[in-house]
């Protein structure tokens, strides 16, 4: 092969590869359009519950020992404690 032919053989070659990835590209953008605008989502918010109450729990004997636990006993003298009323 003459240099002239191999020169032209990597010429045709370049462009082919230079070509290649244009033509398998994938668009990011293909499917939508920035140039008109959305609507917002809109959420929809169910009331299916009411919201729980906190239950607090107070020891008998030291009303000032309060807890959210209900398995929770009073540090002063390992009373379990009560709902409070």
């Amino acid at each position: 092969m003459t240099s002239n032919a191999r020169r032209a053989t990597l010429l045709a070659l370049t462009g082919v590869l230079m070509t290649a990835p244009a033509a398998f590209a994938v668009d990011a953008h293909a499917g939508h359009n920035h140039a008109t605008p959305t609507k917002p989502a809109v959420k929809k918010v169910l009331k299916t519950q009411a919201p729980a109450k906190k239950v607090v729990y107070v020891c008998p004997m030291h009303p000032n020992v309060t807890s959210t636990n209900a398995k929770a006993r009073c540090p002063e003298c390992g009373m379990f404690l009560e709902k409070k009323k």
